[in-house]
């Protein structure tokens, strides 16, 4: 397993589409992160220092969903091979709905933000006309951290029921995912989050609790199809077993198709379950007078 930038580095220097666009460095595609060598070093193809490509991380703060850095690839071109428009289409194909694990750590996801034209004073190489072009592709960072806590756990519960569900998809949240995960629609990628648990009322041996939950879908396209049979199961079933066996009930379900999967998620499920209070033992008679 590697890092974050390591996994983005071999991702991007393996796609032959890619290096068919850039020049080589010691016999491999021109990609670097954060800086390129310098045009004097003999290792580039030919004297040939573009088309090239950079990239750098910004990590940040992840609150309430919001991104956990950013991502930007800089694509610098000169007159001479592909221009920026040949390859910014390559770069987010490669990143774009890609789910990355770095070795003892949380997948991440990358949503394109948005991809500005630039012109540089730097020198071009020789025999190339005009100045060095390029464009810079920005990426939104999101971390999906692990969920599960101890039993009776809700997600733990929607997790396991989800495999039961969908044969053959990826559960965020599972042990040992692969460093890379590309959802399909025949092998979607779920991701259960829990927003909110609050105490609803107590018994004489339950306390009663309710826990929303927000489901996030990626099935390359086909979400609205997981989407609505998830939820026609759940409303049909109506509760999902936890891992004690007690029931975790559905009260409420609401599906919006239109919500991004990166950000909120398209399904929020109300739920109760029930906490049991320990049995208490009463006092041994120690002394008979």
């Amino acid at each position: 397993m590697r890092t974050l930038e390591e996994i983005i580095y071999n991702r991007l220097i393996t796609s032959s589409e890619l290096a068919e666009k850039l020049t080589t460095y010691r016999d491999k595609p021109a990609v670097f992160y954060q800086t390129s060598p310098d045009d004097t070093q003999r290792n580039w193809s030919k004297n040939r220092e573009y088309p090239r490509v950079n990239f750098v991380i910004d990590y940040q703060a992840n609150d309430d969903r919001r991104t956990s850095g950013v991502l930007t690839v800089d694509i610098w071109c000169s007159g001479n091979g592909a221009q920026p428009e040949d390859i910014e289409p390559i770069i987010r194909s490669l990143l774009q709905d890609v789910f990355m694990t770095p070795e003892g750590g949380y997948p991440y996801a990358f949503l394109w933000s948005k991809s500005e034209p630039f012109q540089s004073s730097l020198q071009p190489e020789k025999n190339a006309s005009g100045i060095v072009v390029g464009a810079t592709v920005t990426f939104e960072i999101f971390e999906f951290s692990k969920q599960e806590t101890t039993d009776p756990d809700p997600i733990q519960a929607v997790n396991r029921y989800i495999k039961g569900f969908v044969n053959g998809c990826v559960v965020i949240g599972d042990k040992n995912l692969p460093e890379i995960i590309e959802p399909s629609g025949d092998n979607p990628v779920f991701y259960f989050r829990l927003e909110r648990l609050r105490r609803n009322r107590e018994t004489n041996t339950v306390v009663w609790l309710d826990a929303n939950l927000a489901c996030h879908i990626f099935a390359a396209g086909e979400e609205i199809r997981w989407l609505r049979a998830l939820t026609d199961d759940l409303l049909l079933h109506g509760e999902v077993t936890m891992l004690d066996t007690s029931p975790m009930f559905i009260t409420n379900l609401s599906a919006d198709s239109s919500q991004n999967a990166l950000t909120k998620g398209q399904l929020n499920i109300s739920t109760q379950f029930g906490l049991l209070r320990l049995s208490q033992r009463a006092n041994p008679i120690r002394i008979i007078y």
